[in-house]
């Protein structure tokens, strides 16, 4: 992504499929999250789009501090993010998402000489038998990341923990 400097949404398609080959072969985990910014038409629309820019990387820069190398971060929206985990289950990855959420709503951003607190949703999905390749992945993540955003925003919500109904909405 030319702006963060982050994987954007074709290297992440090209990531993933190596990604969850391999982990299909190897039998092991790999999860996957989806993030929003909370809100952020609102920077954009009091700040300015070059506010919204910079609040953009700075979210970047916070969420890198909390990955690993092997930890893939993606821009695949215009606030919209995905992080691949490899070697991540649902519950380990959860504990990813919640990790990152916490540290972005702890840590201000100073964006054009005002502190800025984002917030961000998270929806966590791990590969599965219903979710065997990128696109299953990224459905069930967004399904659990709207969730996440209709209870209240500034959360994470698991896959699993949804009701098999929101299946209907592909």
């Amino acid at each position: 992504d030319p702006l963060t400097g982050v994987y954007n949404r074709r290297t992440l398609v090209g990531l993933a499929e190596t990604a969850i080959a391999t982990a299909t072969h190897e039998r092991t985990p790999l999860a996957l999250l989806a993030i929003d910014i909370d809100h952020f038409k609102r920077v954009n629309d009091h700040l300015g789009h070059d506010a919204g820019d910079e609040a953009l990387c700075g979210l970047v820069a916070r969420l890198r501090e909390s990955l690993r190398a092997d930890q893939m971060l993606s821009r695949i929206g215009g606030e919209e993010f995905a992080i691949l985990l490899p070697g991540c289950d649902e519950t380990a990855a959860f504990i990813v998402g919640e990790r990152l959420r916490k540290h972005v709503a702890q840590s201000p951003l100073s964006v054009h000489g005002r502190l800025l607190r984002l917030r961000i949703s998270i929806g966590v999905a791990a590969l599965s038998a219903d979710a065997p390749d990128l696109r299953a992945l990224l459905r069930n993540a967004d399904h659990a990341l709207y969730a996440a955003k209709r209870t209240g925003r500034n959360r994470v919500v698991a896959r699993s923990a949804l009701p098999r109904a929101l299946d209907t909405f592909d």
